[in-house]
């Protein structure tokens, strides 16, 4: 259990935070398509300095000492220069840099560090690149290769989806929700554009007549899972809030598993969004429009509270259901990595 919590949390609090500070403003209904955040210090002049601080004291004190400084600005300044530190640390160190970047500011580091990988040596870097996330993470620290999805989708351009899904299939994936199809989704679905000045998250716009599309288009059926599972964080904004309306519009999906990935989606993303509260979570799930969406609805929930270390206590409260049958099968379902181990 003690590898398990090792490997899989980093990714999974990574998942939580992008929830958090992406789409926390459509709690209240609100719809975000753009965030953008003004950058006074210009990245030039930061670069500049933060280079001579690596030539100094070395890329590892240069990052700690980075990210001393940087935890106190607000995210978007965090996850911006974030990113600058990474584009450094790949130029100092080239790959093996991967061992200093780590996931403070959702992963910022990683993002740019797996964009310049790709971006110098192409597509036969990707190996490459996932055998150093498993010497750093194990083959369970997913939160390593979703940063590589993300840089997938950059560098093939954002609109073939399938390009990107095909060249994620040279890492290490061995659960579908997580890893780098995750991190595919996530960037196809809220992009994120660091120019020199700002930081800006766009939300990709609904197709009224298909809300569930790239994921019943254009994604091959072994990525289908990833993709349901990770429409929820995109609905929550598109759909102005409405968990009921996501939750029906999950229901309709015919193929089974697919079906059960978007409602543990559902789940997953609630808790987060309305502050880890228990019984604001339960309720949004115990308005899903059926038993069983309502208990992978509550399993998904339970997961997040298991990945979230301040609210792991509270982790079997979410599965807390009359029928002791139901509630083994909420704590089942909850287990996303898929080692059946109690918690």
């Amino acid at each position: 259990m003690q590898n398990f919590k090792k490997y899989i949390i980093p990714c999974c609090i990574f998942f939580l935070v992008i929830v958090v500070l992406y789409l926390g403003n459509s709690i209240r209904g609100e719809r975000v398509h753009t965030t953008d955040v003004p950058q006074n210090s210009a990245i030039a002049s930061l670069r500049e300095i933060w280079s001579k601080r690596i030539e100094e004291i070395g890329t590892r004190n240069a990052y700690a000492e980075f990210k001393e400084q940087t935890f106190p600005l607000d995210f978007g300044l965090q996850h911006l220069r974030a990113h600058m530190m990474g584009e450094l640390l790949y130029e100092k160190e080239g790959i093996a840099g991967l061992a200093v970047c780590d996931a403070s500011f959702a992963f910022g580091c990683y993002h740019s560090f797996f964009g310049r990988a790709l971006s110098e040596h192409g597509d036969s870097v990707i190996s490459e690149l996932d055998a150093a996330c498993v010497k750093q993470y194990g083959p369970l620290g997913t939160g390593c290769q979703h940063g590589i999805g993300h840089g997938i989708v950059e560098y093939t351009g954002g609109v073939d989806i399938r390009a990107a899904l095909k060249l994620c299939v040279r890492t290490t994936q061995l659960r579908p929700y997580f890893g780098c199809t995750s991190g595919v989704f996530m960037e196809y679905n809220t992009p994120t554009i660091v120019a020199a000045a700002s930081s800006r998250n766009s939300i990709r716009d609904l197709n009224t007549e298909d809300p569930y599309e790239p994921c019943d288009t254009t994604v091959p059926k072994e990525f289908r899972e990833s993709c349901y599972y990770e429409l929820a964080s995109w609905w929550h904004s598109v759909l102005h809030g409405d968990f009921e309306k996501m939750g029906s519009l999950c229901v309709q999906i015919t193929a089974g598993r697919e079906r059960e990935a978007c409602l543990l989606g559902i789940g997953t993303i609630a808790a987060p969004l309305l502050s880890y509260d228990v019984t604001k979570t339960i309720a949004v799930c115990e308005n899903m429009p059926d038993k069983n969406a309502q208990i992978f609805c509550r399993a998904g929930a339970s997961w997040s509270f298991f990945a979230e270390p301040s609210m792991r206590s509270h982790t079997n409260e979410l599965c807390s259901l009359e029928k002791k049958k139901d509630e083994q099968y909420c704590l089942l379902k909850s287990d996303l990595i898929g080692n059946r181990e109690k918690f």
